[in-house]
């Protein structure tokens, strides 16, 4: 939390001379799709979802940017065929698909991302990796029915190019690996817009 109020701070904090500028993080929004969810019971919680996240991050060296990141990531759910009997004697009624549970996360992480080589004219490639808390939740129809906590990272590539002097446009994946037991890992694919002063 310290961290968030540092940079909150420092992203208000008025611009007294020209070299305030390099106190101030890039501030970037990422909006993007789960997959590969690993999950303890078969076809269930491994669906994937959306996936967003903020972050701030100060570039250095013009090489490397590091920072903190928020972010909330859809795992998926579980979901029932209901088909009950006919208590006359007639065929069973069907009465279709019912979700039985929901899986999330979200937290707060440490972000570095360390700028590649120029791929043409106007892209370049990074790598990207993350540590940080997660926080697991499972729900059913929105009624909270457990939730736990654990550590994680990430680590992922990803290619970016400038639009304008202040704005820049990224594309990302990356694999996410964390200490719990019931989703062990996923995997995450994002479009990343970025905005420096």
């Amino acid at each position: 939390m310290a961290a968030i109020a540092l940079w909150v701070l420092a992203a208000l904090a008025p611009a007294g001379r020209a070299d305030a500028d390099g106190l101030r993080p890039e501030l970037g929004f990422q909006f993007g799709r789960t997959f590969a969810v690993g999950s303890r019971v078969p076809d269930a919680f491994d669906q994937g979802g959306f996936t967003l996240a903020a972050a701030a991050l100060w570039p250095w060296e013009k090489r490397f940017r590091f920072g903190v990141a928020l972010f909330a990531s859809d795992l998926g759910e579980q979901v029932h065929d209901v088909s009950l009997p006919d208590v006359s004697g007639g065929p069973p009624k069907d009465y279709g698909s019912i979700e039985f549970g929901h899986r999330a996360t979200w937290g707060a992480a440490w972000r570095v991302d360390a700028l590649g080589p120029r791929l043409g004219r106007t892209f370049r490639g990074y790598g990207t990796a993350s540590y940080g808390y997660y926080r697991f939740v499972h729900d059913r129809v929105g009624v909270l029915q457990g939730a736990r906590s654990a550590v994680g990272g990430s680590v992922g590539v990803g290619v970016e190019r400038e639009l304008t002097p202040h704005h820049a446009l990224g594309l990302s994946a990356s694999g996410n690996f964390m200490s719990d037991d019931f989703t062990r890992r996923y995997g995450s694919a994002s479009l990343e817009w970025r905005w420096h002063w």
